[in-house]
């Protein structure tokens, strides 16, 4: 069946593209324990490149998978699995099938790489956070006044202030 063919292809291409997303937020997870912003920015852009050839491929995934439904009569709303299943007895069955497994799991895979990013960044925005709080943190000092009463004034104290 030519559409069972085009899909392998297909899912190849996108598994590839998979593979090196993975390999992208490994990298991504490095730089960021290392904190180079510079390199951060480069993987980000190469991610950004994935993602616009993952669009491509995924378009033309959709354009088979519908040509698939119309050719078993099946709903719109049939999922691909459902879709795979239908081709159980063609001989590119197991092949779509391993295809769709090894999607899957790399997407897995992607996931908790990206979650253990995100947990990376935020502990670093806190990090930041409580060092600049530090470094501009409010202090109260008493002064006394002519008529001797005591005035609180609240001072900032500033990274770099005017005097010094």
């Amino acid at each position: 069946m030519e559409e069972a063919n085009e899909l392998i292809k297909i899912l190849e291409n996108q598994l590839k593209l998979y593979e090196k997303l993975c390999e992208l937020c490994k990298q991504e997870k490095e730089v960021i324990v290392e904190g180079d912003l510079k390199e951060l920015e480069e993987i980000v852009q190469k991610e950004e490149e994935v993602f616009t050839q993952m669009r491509i491929w995924e378009k033309l995934r959709l354009k088979v998978l519908t040509s698939l439904k119309e050719k078993f009569s099946l709903p719109e709303k049939t999922t691909f699995s459902e879709v795979i299943e239908k081709l159980r007895d063609f001989p590119s069955f197991p092949k779509l099938n391993s295809l769709r497994e090894k999607i899957i799991s790399k997407i897995k895979e992607i996931s908790q790489i990206n979650r253990e990013n995100i947990s990376l960044l935020e502990y670093s925005v806190r990090l930041i956070d409580e060092c600049f709080s530090k470094l501009t943190k409010i202090r109260n000092n008493s002064i006394y006044t002519p008529s001797g009463k005591t005035q609180i004034r609240e001072q900032t104290q500033k990274l770099l202030n005017e005097t010094g």
